[in-house]
This record gives C-alpha cells, structure tokens and sequence, in this order.
C-alpha cells in the first residue's frame, strides 16, 4: 500500500492512495465469471488454479477524509473477499505479481464451498464402502486433530508454502503416502532403540517397503556433515549394525522376506547369493548403493488417504527455524531467531 499527498491552493489537501488488489490469473472471460461464482469452486481449486496471484492497484484520490473512508472500504472488501464488488469497482487492466496483499488471496481460500462437502462425503462413502467388502483386511480408524494441521507445505506455489489438495477434485486431505512414513518411522525407532519392542527391521520391511534412504543404510549425506547430525546419523547405523551382528542370522522374517520372488528377483545376479546369507545381505546393504536401488518391494500393508469431516481451513503464520541448518550451515538448535 502506497500512499502520497498532493497540495493545492490554500491549505486543502489532495491525497492519493493506491491499494494492491489481488487478482486471478485466469483469461477474461474466466475472470468474469469467478468474480460471481469464485466461492463456489473448491478450496483447492481456489488455492491452485483460480489463485490471486497477480494484482492491480486501485488509485484513490480525494479530500483526506473521503480517500481514509474509501480506502477502509476498500480493505473490507479485500479482507472478505468481495471480488464480485471489487471486479466491478475497479476494472483490472496491468498484470503485475502479488507482493504486499498475499493475506488476502489465502483468506480467499478459507472454508469448504458446498460442493467440496458434497465430495468429501462421497469420497467417504467409498472407502467406507470398500472397506466393508474387503472382510478381516481393512482397519477404519477414525482420529481427532489436537492441533491445526498443516499438509502438503513443499507443494510449489506463489506463497512459497503449498498445501495438499486432492486432484481433480480440489479438496484437502493427508495423503496415504504421509500416513505410512509416520508409523514407519515410529516403528523403525522401536526396532532398533527398544530392547523390549516385538519390531524389527525386517518386519518394518516386510509390512511398510524396503527404503533406500532409511537413516540406518544410507551414507551420510552434505547436509548431515554437521557433527550433531553426523553423531546421530552414526548412531542409527550403528544400531542396525549391532542388529546385523546379533540377530540377524536367526531372523526368521529376514529369510522370509528374502525369499520372496518379488524381493529376489529385484536383487542383482551377483549378489544372489546374499539372499541364503542374512548377515552378509545386512553388512552389504550399509556399503553397496547399487543394492539399496535395486531391491523393490512395497510391503504388505497399505494406508488409504485421510479425508476431514471439518470444513474450516484457515490462515495462519509460519515462522521458519533452522535456517542454516537447511542451508548445511550449521546444526538445528533452538537458540535460533524464527523469520517470520
């Protein structure tokens, strides 16, 4: 928002003042018919195609008085997004990109439309339904958020912070994909840190995959060159050595999951024989990156994506720590100043 002051004769003043206002993307005759029915498209759709963002300003002038009282006006309307109003007022007719108003496109984007809701709840409907006849081989669990959720934030956008919205369909969920890497993860720790845990690494395979990049196989990367990460990183390779050593020539699952043919045969001729060896197979899946890519498996269990009862999205702020250790500066602390 700029803002300059003009004087006339006497002491009256004349004062300018321009407004960003955001604007879709979109060809004309689309801009026309979003600015009657834009609450009417998915959030999704309102987040990634029909998105504001580019702008136009809309210059006020007047006496102080009345630009101060439009230029209010004016904010209401972007902060409720009257783009109906707004198209009408203030005929668009430069292109530029958004700058200063990105609050208000993401408030554009809150709330389900009624036929996002409509879809949510066929969605719903489907697995439910395929769950049904899917007997003894589908769990439905049903969780409640205790805090906002935030999904899909590496999805490029205009804003630099994406959001998963299910295509074509343009409604939010949390992909399957997210939910699996979750409990992977949590099992993966119970494997190796806990003594007392029924979880090993061969069963975190046999029902999750087999992951090439799993902490405890893969080579430190750059960005794990930093002492606090390479002493963590050391520590996960090192547990899955210590489960090489002591257990994994009696694993039952591990020679199980060998002798899978899906698991077999994506081993390289060469080190078929690694397959009637578990100790060897484990040492040398820490050192051969050609074995680590080669084995494709995606495991027995599967995770259906999750879909929210809710209809509230809202906006809310970010404060991004860790700057310079995603740069490969420095290590992760919280002695840190967050950028919001």
């Amino acid at each position: 928002m700029r803002q300059l002051v003009k004087a006339n004769k006497g002491f009256d003043m004349e004062k300018v003042k321009e407004i960003e206002i955001p604007r879709y993307t979109v060809p004309g005759y689309l801009e026309k018919l979003l600015s009657t029915d834009f609450y009417e498209a998915t959030p999704g759709h309102r987040f990634l195609l029909y998105f504001h963002g580019a702008s136009y300003k809309a210059r006020l002038k007047g006496e102080r008085k009345e630009v101060k009282d439009k230029g209010k006006d004016l904010e209401r309307k972007l902060d409720h997004g009257e783009w109906k109003n707004l198209y009408k007022q203030y005929r668009p007719s430069d292109w530029n990109p958004l700058k200063d108003s990105k609050i208000y496109a993401l408030k554009s984007v809150r709330g389900k439309s009624e036929i996002a809701k409509v879809l949510t709840e066929a969605l719903q409907s489907r697995q439910a339904f395929l769950a049904e006849k899917l007997v003894n081989q589908v769990e439905p669990i049903k969780v409640k958020l205790t805090a906002p959720l935030a999904t899909g934030l590496g999805n490029p956008h205009p804003v630099e912070n994406g959001f998963s919205f299910l295509s074509p369909y343009g409604i939010p969920y949390l992909p399957g994909s997210g939910i699996k890497g979750a409990v992977r993860r949590a099992a993966e720790e119970l494997a190796l840190f806990d003594e007392s845990s029924d979880w090993s690494i061969p069963l975190v395979w046999l029902l999750f995959g087999f992951e090439t990049s799993s902490a405890y196989l893969a080579p430190l990367s750059k960005l794990e060159a930093v002492d606090v990460v390479q002493k963590e990183a050391e520590h996960w390779r090192g547990a899955f050595g210590e489960y090489a050593e002591k257990q994994a020539e009696a694993d039952k699952v591990l020679r199980y999951w060998l002798s899978l043919e899906a698991v077999k045969s994506s081993i390289p001729e060469e080190l078929q024989h690694l397959t009637e060896r578990p100790f060897e197979f484990c040492k040398t899946l820490q050192g051969s990156d050609k074995l680590r890519k080669a084995i494709s498996w995606q495991g027995l269990v599967r995770f259906w994506d999750v879909f929210f009862d809710t209809d509230f999205l809202d906006v809310d702020i970010l404060n991004p720590h860790h700057k310079d250790y995603y740069e490969g500066k420095g290590p992760p602390h919280d002695a840190e100043s967050p950028k919001p």
